[in-house]
């Protein structure tokens, strides 16, 4: 079990460790398992900040944005976030609602109408802006890549005669899911929803490895 350094990735990697393995001392035994790997966006490459720049500047971007000028710029009055980054308004605005929306809480008077719709739309562009858009290819293998390379790794190394190892688990976020879907091209530009998982399987079929 691998989780990343953020609490909800680790308390779902902990008590998934205490449900799935019951003997004494196990989740305690594999509580060594916080990785920065897991924690996409990688914030701290040059190249990736370089394109994540160009990336908001592009035409293709700016042309998705435009529909929602007007609602972004009432946003700060409305929620008291006073910024119009795209990630932020996902993940403090758009995300918390969403959470108290599924909690059964009684969200704010403003919360109308489109309201929840036109945030989760631009969630969805912020996510899509960080993979993908501009130069797909070399920021989602930057990103995601980086992970892939470990699960072939660790494939690989599965496919040794001697290797017990049978299932390698990844505990994180949606960042995480999208970022990794983004790279094997399979992402479908919807934000992953709770408690998502994506598989890889590696078999062994008429003596080839798949």
């Amino acid at each position: 079990m691998r989780a990343a350094p953020l609490p909800g990735a680790q308390a779902a990697g902990f008590w998934f460790l205490l449900a799935y393995w019951r003997g004494p001392g196990a989740a305690a035994r594999d509580l060594r398992f916080v990785t920065m790997l897991l924690y996409l966006p990688f914030r701290n490459c040059p190249r990736f900040q370089e394109l994540e720049k160009e990336t908001l500047k592009s035409k293709e971007f700016q042309k998705r944005l435009h529909p929602y000028k007007d609602f972004i710029e009432t946003l700060p009055k409305l929620s008291g976030y006073h910024s119009q980054d795209l990630f932020g308004i996902w993940s403090r605005v758009y995300d918390p609602l969403f959470c108290e929306g599924v909690h059964n809480f009684t969200l704010p008077s403003w919360v109308i109408g489109d309201t929840m719709a036109k945030l989760r739309e631009l969630s969805e562009l912020s996510l899509l802006s960080l993979y993908g858009i501009h130069k797909q290819k070399e920021k989602s293998r930057l990103q995601g890549g980086v992970l892939v390379g470990e699960v072939l790794n660790h494939m690989r190394s599965a496919a040794q005669p001697a290797s017990r190892c049978r299932l390698i688990m990844y505990s994180a976020h949606d960042t995480t899911v999208s970022g990794l879907q983004m790279v094997l091209y399979v992402y479908n530009g919807i934000l992953p929803p709770y408690a998502s998982c994506h598989l890889m399987e590696l078999y062994l079929e008429k003596g080839y490895i798949g």
